[in-house]
């Protein structure tokens, strides 16, 4: 005679039995898959052992139900790591026990047994016990079931949940009834113990039909009970049967619904606590006896829903919402979806745009035995914006001329095309489109040669009209020597700028700088270039301003003549004019 018992976390409780008197109790306890099994035995020396149950919790603590006697009734108790006892406990001495066992424990601790026992008019009752977390003697209940004569309560069942929750479901037999019964529940604690009066789980027609046998029971952690049994009717086959119970101690026992044929006087049922119940029976057909597996599945489907709980979403872009719909024992359905907004989806990935504001909404699915799952999120929708952490020029300069880059960074709020504008003032000097990926980003724009110092808009534009631009300065520095932006030859000082001249006898040089060196000052230097010879015409010193210019008298002069200007020795524009005398073809 053996129980086992195994907990989610692998820890394990023992009990057997031995057959010789005197006898030992043997228990043995592991804990954790990887341990060993630590085994005790209590003799026996009065008496031979008749049964024995066990049960363990999700923290390991077990528990050990043994009749050791025609009147005695003992338990031991311990935790995952305390140890076994040296010495039993007493549950019962007094009564004539029956050998019918059950026992639960729950996750604080608390224990509660159940046994039945005969009186001299041949009745058999039932009562519990119960012995708290606390420790300290084991507290006997009241009798339960009817005590007349030769009625008899028998094959009980206790079935805790977590929370300690509990219900105790056992067959009756009325007196005259050969032995076939009905089947009784008790509905309470396992700090209480059991109150009220027995609950009807099946119908009398039961015990008219035939009656009933081998019932099994499973709780959930709502505190939903399941309970299953053998119905024997006459002419029919033996039919494995079930009633739920809703929670509470205000709950009652639904209708029964037949499950399948059994000839096999025997049914085990499970709950993974979430409500769903499996129930197994193995029918034999005279030469073998397959197992079949029944379910009932109170549980709705789990959904995870990505982003879940309260996201942040861009306003009038879409973002794509997902949700995963798992159920253990049912097919799902496809997972609706209401946004909050007043729009609905459906699909395990949909795609939505927000208005800008704040919205509540659900998903939801049902499986193919109809129960509902749901999961709530929240979404708070604000204006796009493209954003400009960083804008820096790194440039070098020749002749006035720029070379270099511009590096700008930030982060996109959505993948796409976008124009970069830089612009001085009113004047857009790059525009340029890149593409963009959603995030962050950071891209190298090469400058154009005739970009002048000086602080710039940068200007980040996205394609999609719901996305706000981003916005930041740079300054391109001048160089020492400054930068001119113009420079022209002329008759006179306002004169048009001119590239030839013929006839002149005058020529004016001037250059407009953007860029006015500080400190030392400028030199104009005029050059004349004759059958490849250059020669030094003229070299005054200037003021930094922003225009320089200066006139050279050029009657009878003829070639090309080049105004340079200069600081400290460094080239900062020149400008070429070319003179002919009338008539005189243009050179080339």
């Amino acid at each position: 005679m053996t129980d086992l018992a195994v907990n989610g976390a692998g820890d394990a409780v023992l009990a057997f039995l031995g057959f010789n008197f005197p006898a030992d109790l043997e228990v043995a306890y592991r804990h954790r898959p990887s341990g060993a099994f630590d085994i005790h035995s209590y003799p026996i020396t009065d008496a031979t052992p008749f049964s024995a149950r066990v049960a363990i919790n999700a923290g390991g603590s077990a528990v050990v139900l043994a009749q050791t006697g025609l009147t005695t009734l003992h338990a031991v108790t311990r935790t995952a790591t305390g140890g076994w006892p040296t010495t039993l406990e007493d549950v019962e001495n007094q009564l004539q026990l029956n050998s019918q066992l059950a026992i639960k424990i729950d996750d604080a601790g608390n224990a509660l047994a159940a046994f039945t026992y005969r009186t001299s008019a041949f009745a058999i009752i039932l009562r519990t016990a119960r012995r708290p977390a606390t420790g300290g003697p084991w507290i006997p209940s009241e009798d339960l079931s009817p005590t007349t004569p030769m009625e008899g309560a028998g094959e009980p069942e206790i079935v805790a949940n977590p929370s300690g929750f509990a219900a105790l479901v056992w067959k009756q037999v009325p007196a005259g009834s050969n032995g076939l019964g009905s089947i009784k529940a008790l509905y309470g604690t396992t700090i209480a113990g059991m109150k009220g009066q027995a609950e009807d789980v099946s119908d009398v027609l039961d015990v008219d039909a035939g009656g009933t046998f081998g019932p099994a029971a499973a709780i959930g952690d709502d505190g939903s009970v399941v309970a299953v049994w053998q119905r024997m009717a006459t002419g029919e086959p033996v039919w494995t049967v079930a009633s739920v119970r809703s929670p509470g101690a205000a709950g009652t026992w639904g209708p029964l619904h037949s499950i399948n044929p059994s000839t096999t006087p025997a049914v085990s049922i499970s709950s993974d606590g979430l409500g769903d119940y499996a129930v197994l029976v193995a029918p034999s057909d005279g030469t073998s006896s397959p197992v079949q597996l029944s379910f009932y599945d109170t549980a709705p489907p789990i959904l995870t829903p990505a982003p879940g709980g309260d996201f942040d979403a861009l306003a009038h872009i879409q973002t794509t919402l997902t949700t995963v719909a798992t159920d253990a024992w049912s097919s799902v359905g496809v997972p609706a979806w209401t946004f909050g907004d007043g729009a609905t989806g459906s699909g395990l990935s949909v795609t939505h745009a927000y208005p800008a504001g704040r919205y509540g909404g659900q998903v939801s699915v049902t499986d193919a035995a109809g129960n509902v799952g749901t999961a709530q999120f929240s979404a708070t929708a604000t204006q796009a914006k493209a954003t400009l952490a960083r804008a820096r020029f790194t440039a070098t300069w020749k002749r006035s001329r720029v070379r270099g880059t511009l590096t700008i960074s930030g982060r996109a709020p959505v993948a796409g095309r976008y124009t970069l504008n830089v612009a001085r003032g009113k004047k857009r000097r790059i525009h340029v489109t890149i593409a963009l990926p959603a995030g962050a980003f950071s891209r190298v724009i090469p400058l154009p040669g005739t970009l002048f110092p000086g602080t710039h808009t940068v200007t980040l534009i996205p394609a999609n009209a719901f996305v706000k631009r981003g916005v930041r300065t740079a300054a391109l520095r001048s160089p020492p020597e400054g930068v001119v932006d113009g420079a022209s030859f002329s008759r006179t000082r306002a004169g048009k700028a001119t590239r030839v001249l013929s006839a002149a006898s005058s020529l004016w040089a001037r250059f407009h700088l953007v860029a006015i060196p500080r400190g030392k000052p400028l030199t104009l230097t005029w050059y004349r270039i004759l059958e490849g010879k250059r020669m030094v015409l003229r070299a005054v010193s200037k003021k930094p301003a922003a225009t320089v210019q200066d006139s050279l008298r050029v009657r009878g002069v003829r070639g090309v003549v080049t105004a340079v200007l200069t600081r400290a020795g460094r080239v900062i524009f020149q400008q070429t004019v070319t003179l002919r005398q009338p008539g005189e073809p243009l050179p080339g």
